[in-house]
């Protein structure tokens, strides 16, 4: 049970994205993920293998437009629990759900799930760091090769218990910042 948490959305084909970003597009960044964790966001209006995407999403399932993604590399055991956002117009706004494809390193890594109060440290790059000592532990989920629709309003981390792995993973964000509730009635094909 993900107790609406996340959502695996086994019937996507990940292959073709997957060769994309893998050959054609993080080579240009390497140099930005050489850390053991960062992130960075990227345009969608000029990406046509993401504007397919979207356009599939939007003609299938009635999902708004993909307006963002970004990458997530996790060389190291463990990130900040935190809860996802964005800055708009000056303004920090809290992001609700992001669709997931794991690119590589799957294997050993779990997504963690927290119950948190209103103790959460001040936004960083539209992040809200949480205080892991005021946080209590909700689910957790194995990480996989499947796209997952991802609950990130609240905070979460993901745990990487293979050493010998790095993880890396692409995020997309939607126009209007649809709820994760709304989205997982879409990918269900319920209205």
């Amino acid at each position: 049970m993900n107790n609406h948490l996340f959502l695996d959305l086994e019937d996507f084909d990940t292959s073709n994205l997957k060769h994309y970003f893998l050959n054609s597009v993080l080579p240009r960044f390497w140099d930005k993920i050489q850390l053991n964790f960062c992130s960075f966001v990227h345009d969608t209006t000029k990406d046509s293998e993401v504007e397919k995407l979207s356009n599939f999403l939007q003609t299938k399932y009635g999902i708004s437009p993909i307006v963002a993604y970004s990458f997530f590399y996790l060389k190291d055991h463990k990130h900040p629990i935190h809860i996802d956002g964005y800055m708009k117009d000056g303004s920090y706004f809290i992001r609700n759900a992001n669709l997931n494809l794991v690119l590589s390193g799957h294997e050993g890594c779990k997504m963690r799930f927290f119950n948190s109060g209103t103790e959460n440290i001040l936004p960083k790059n539209g992040v809200l760091f949480c205080d892991p000592e005021k946080v209590t532990f909700l689910n957790e989920f194995e990480t996989t090769e499947q796209w997952t629709l991802v609950r990130v309003n609240i905070p979460h981390d993901v745990i990487n218990e293979n050493e010998n792995n790095v993880r890396i993973v692409i995020s997309f964000k939607f126009k209007d910042n649809p709820s994760f509730e709304h989205l997982e009635t879409l990918f269900n094909g319920r209205s």
